[in-house]
């Protein structure tokens, strides 16, 4: 499948964190398990905001401006980390890829506005 094997691989156990800037934008490929994107809600809790299952992108760059936002592992988990600049020069120069990275976040768009309908 396209990207694959791209960026470095990542791989990390139940309840890990996986870091979100706004320095800098990384792009975060699931290859397997599961992933909770997740915010603070108050001192002691936290909002599930969306889940990221095998074969989603997610760009550090799209997360939403709320506080706490993280990439939290539900099982373990492998994904390729791309830095921003890498993935737009993979994209830019391919339109496979280009194609690939736009109807994966098409579906995992339509899923989290189906989970919130």
């Amino acid at each position: 499948a396209l990207l694959q094997n791209a960026g470095a691989a990542l791989r990390r156990r139940r309840r890990q964190r996986l870091v979100i800037t706004r320095e800098a934008e990384v792009f975060y490929l699931v290859r397997s398990g599961l992933l909770l994107v997740s915010a603070t809600a108050s001192a002691r809790h936290r909002t599930m905001l969306s889940l990221l299952f095998p074969g989603d992108i997610f760009r550090t760059g799209h997360a939403p401006p709320l506080a706490g936002v993280a990439l939290t592992v539900a099982t373990t988990t492998e994904v390729g980390r791309l830095d921003g600049k890498t993935a737009e020069q993979l994209i830019e120069g391919e339109p496979k890829i280009r194609h690939f990275v736009a109807r994966r976040s098409t579906d995992l768009l339509a899923r989290q506005m189906l989970h919130v309908a």
